[in-house]
């Protein structure tokens, strides 16, 4: 890419998921970091830090880990990136559970499990990875390349999607993400997943995360509450940075 492209800032964008513990025992604090390692450092420290970590090794040497790193892959895998971009949508918690034969641990979503998926809706999960990216990694620029929720989003007989659940998430998620900056995280944009309701993965189009409603039958786009509230943040922010 940096060969075709000289002047592309190119980086690696990955699901940060904020797990915590569901209690103080050991198992729990055991499992908790087992599902950190195969969630989180199973793929930033490779890129960050150069090779992978000793928690993520004990997780994956008995099904041969080992034998598949070649002598320079964890050199290639830590080329130089210019961002990290980091997809958050939920805090977890952790608890012991033999049912999984290789985690050995269940994660459910924190209270409260707000969203039309159940996951759960706490700003200060964005804001706890930030800070913690940014102490334990070696300095390098974030962006929040994906945030947001689904709700049950419909139109009324008015025309209108007044998805106020969707403003008050923004609204708590971005406070979340300037305090971060405020302790000195290099915090350099966010992107609000996402501009229109789309395909989501396994749920397909059930799931409704967009700040434009798409009528799938039609194809018609109708901006919904939070759309025209984003809008108007973006543009006093814009003014404000102008004076």
């Amino acid at each position: 890419m940096r060969a075709e492209r000289p002047g592309a800032r190119i980086g690696l964008a990955d699901i940060v998921t904020d797990v915590i513990a569901a209690s103080e025992r050991d198992l729990d604090v055991a499992a908790a970091a087992r599902y950190e390692a195969n969630s989180n450092h199973l793929f930033l420290d490779p890129v960050l830090k150069g090779r992978y970590p000793d928690d993520v090794r004990e997780l994956y040497e008995p099904l041969g880990l080992s034998g598949h790193i070649q002598a320079d892959d964890e050199q290639a895998i830590a080329a130089p990136i210019d961002f990290l971009g980091v997809n958050h949508y939920q805090r977890v918690i952790v608890s012991a559970d033999g049912t999984d034969a290789h985690l050995g641990a269940r994660g459910i979503p924190a209270a409260p499990a707000t969203t039309s998926l159940g996951w759960s809706v706490i700003p200060d999960a964005l804001h706890d990875i930030l800070v913690r990216l940014h102490r334990e990694y070696p300095p390098i620029p974030i962006y929040v390349t994906e945030n947001g929720a689904s709700f049950d989003d419909y139109v009324d007989p008015s025309g209108e999607v007044l998805d106020t659940e969707r403003i008050a998430y923004l609204t708590g998620y971005l406070a979340a993400a300037a305090a971060a900056i405020d302790e000195g995280v290099d915090l350099r944009g966010y992107f609000a997943w996402s501009l229109l309701d789309n395909f989501e993965w396994g749920e397909g189009y059930r799931r409704r995360f967009g700040l434009v409603f798409v009528d799938y039958g039609t194809q018609r786009r109708i901006p919904k509450a939070s759309a025209r509230w984003y809008r108007d943040l973006i543009e006093r922010h814009a003014t404000a940075a102008r004076r």
